[in-house]
C-alpha cells in the first residue's frame, strides 16, 4: 500500500511539474511577445535609415543574406542609451544603429556591421539564447521541487544542483553562449560578404562608440560574464581568417 501511495504521489509531482513548466512556458513567450510589442511602440519614435550611399549598402549586404523584411532605423542618444548597432524583434525583427555610428563609419564598414547584426538573425542567435536560459531555469526548479517533495529519495545535494543550475545557467552559461555567438556572426559575416579586413576595421572604429567596456583590463569573474568577447579577440580571429582566405 505504502509503495502504491508513493508511485500516486509521484505521478501527482510528475504531472504538476509538467503543468508548472507549461505555465512558465506560457509566460515566456507572453513576455516575448510584450516585449516586441513595446520595442514595436518605441521604434515609431524612430527614423528610418535615409542616407542614399548607406541605402543601397544595406540593400547589397541585405541580398547575400537572403533577407527582405528587415527595416533599418536610426536612434538617437538622447531617446535610445542602448548599443551602437543590434538587431531588435523576433516577430518583426529590424536593425538599429545609432545616428552617431552612421556618421564616423563609412558606407562599406556599415556594411559589414549589417551582415554582423543579419547574421545574428538568420541564425536566430536571439532566440536559441532565450530557450538555453529557459531550460536552464526549468531543469533547475525541477530539480528544487522534487528535492523538497522528499517523493524521491533525491539528497538534499540536488537542492543545491538545482538552484546552482539555474544561477549558472543565466550567469555564465547564457553569457558564454553569446560570446560564442558574436564570434559565429563575425566569421559569417567576413564569409558572405567575403571581407574580414573591412570588418576588423568598423570594430577597431566602432570601439569608441561603444557603450560597454571593451573588456580589457577586467577581472576574470567579469569576463566570464560578459555578453560580449573583447574587441581585441575579435579582431584577431578576423585576422586569422583573412589570412586563410587570402593563402587558399
Amino acid at each position: 500500500m505504502a509503495e502504491f501511495l508513493a508511485s500516486r504521489n509521484l505521478v501527482f509531482v510528475i504531472v504538476f511539474l509538467v503543468f508548472v513548466d507549461l505555465i512558465l512556458l506560457v509566460a515566456f513567450i507572453s513576455a516575448i511577445f510584450q516585449r516586441d510589442k513595446r520595442n514595436s511602440m518605441l521604434r515609431r519614435t524612430l527614423t528610418p535609415l535615409t542616407e542614399p550611399a548607406i541605402i543601397e549598402t544595406a540593400k547589397t549586404i541585405l541580398a547575400k543574406f537572403k533577407v527582405t523584411n528587415v527595416s533599418i532605423y536610426v536612434t538617437r542618444p538622447d531617446t535610445f542609451r542602448g548599443p551602437p548597432a543590434l538587431t531588435i524583434g523576433i516577430s518583426t525583427p529590424s536593425l538599429w544603429f545609432s545616428d552617431r555610428m552612421l556618421k564616423e563609419l563609412s558606407p562599406s564598414e556599415i556594411g559589414e556591421i549589417i551582415g554582423h547584426e543579419l547574421a545574428h538573425l538568420v541564425k536566430r542567435h536571439r532566440i536559441k539564447i532565450l530557450v538555453i536560459g529557459l531550460l536552464y531555469t526549468l531543469t533547475g526548479l525541477d530539480l528544487v521541487f522534487f528535492t523538497i517533495s522528499r517523493i524521491l529519495p533525491i539528497p538534499a545535494l540536488f537542492l543545491i544542483g538545482g538552484l546552482v543550475l539555474i544561477l549558472a545557467g543565466h550567469l555564465l552559461v547564457v553569457p558564454y553562449v553569446r560570446r560564442g555567438f558574436e564570434f559565429d556572426a563575425d566569421e559569417i559575416a567576413a564569409r558572405t560578404i567575403g571581407n574580414p579586413d573591412e570588418l576588423a576595421s568598423a570594430l577597431s572604429r566602432l570601439n569608441g562608440l561603444l557603450t560597454r567596456s571593451s573588456q580589457r583590463g577586467k577581472g576574470t569573474w567579469r569576463k566570464w560574464g560578459a555578453s560580449h568577447p573583447p574587441l581585441s579577440e575579435r579582431i584577431s580571429r578576423l585576422a586569422r581568417l583573412s589570412s586563410k582566405t587570402s593563402g587558399q
